[in-house]
């Protein structure tokens, strides 16, 4: 599979990474959001993680941007964040 990794923590993209890898997974990593919803419109991927808190644009406007483009790629979306009214915070931020 062609996954994009969109994680601004290089330490958990790179763990992220190395896992996919290992399990014969190609892997593009974008460390911000803006960057990541560009790569996922213009390239191929089979599956994307997403993480939620990004710099540039958060994972939940990068999901609403690629969706609004009709992108269909499968997204799995990563984050610290634990509580749920934090997570809806950070949806506004």
């Amino acid at each position: 599979m062609n996954v994009l990794l969109i994680e601004d923590d290089k330490r958990i993209a790179g763990l992220v990474e190395r896992g996919l890898k290992e399990n014969g997974h190609r892997v593009s990593i974008s460390h911000n959001g803006t960057e990541g919803a560009r790569l996922m419109l213009e390239e191929a991927y089979d599956a994307a993680l997403l993480d939620i808190l990004l710099p540039g644009m958060d994972g939940l406007a990068v999901l609403e941007k690629v969706r609004l483009r009709r992108c269909k790629t499968p997204i799995l979306m990563l984050t610290a964040v634990d509580a749920v009214p934090q997570l809806l915070e950070a949806g506004r931020g």
